[in-house]
């Protein structure tokens, strides 16, 4: 059974799966969910007069890339600083036993 558009028109098959495909592209942009436009959306976002669809998609992925690089390093250096309290905590109590046997062997 044909699909009718809001102007009563007959929509073809494929326009409306195109139209699910841009939902669906909406939705996940909607949630943050990043992964580059297809270039179908960009040519049409050209189309439509936006500025720059192309320059702005670019310059987001590069956004997210940096991002991620910093999430990752964030949490190197976390993990690191973890390592170091762990460590230093050892220390602690490596010199404790050591100053509680110096006691013991002084009396």
């Amino acid at each position: 059974m044909p699909q009718v558009g809001p102007n009563g028109e007959v929509q073809p098959a494929t326009d409306k799966y195109h139209e699910r495909l841009q939902q669906l592209e909406r939705i996940v942009e909607g949630k943050g969910i990043t992964r580059p436009k297809s270039p179908n959306t960009l040519i049409q976002q050209t189309q439509n007069g936006d500025e720059g669809p192309i320059t702005k998609d670019f310059a987001e992925n590069r956004l997210k890339k940096r991002v991620d690089a910093n999430e990752e390093g964030i949490e190197k250096a976390l993990d690191m600083l973890e390592k170091l309290a762990r460590q230093l905590k050892n220390v602690e109590s490596d010199f404790k036993d050591t100053k509680d046997r110096m006691v013991m062997i002084a009396c």
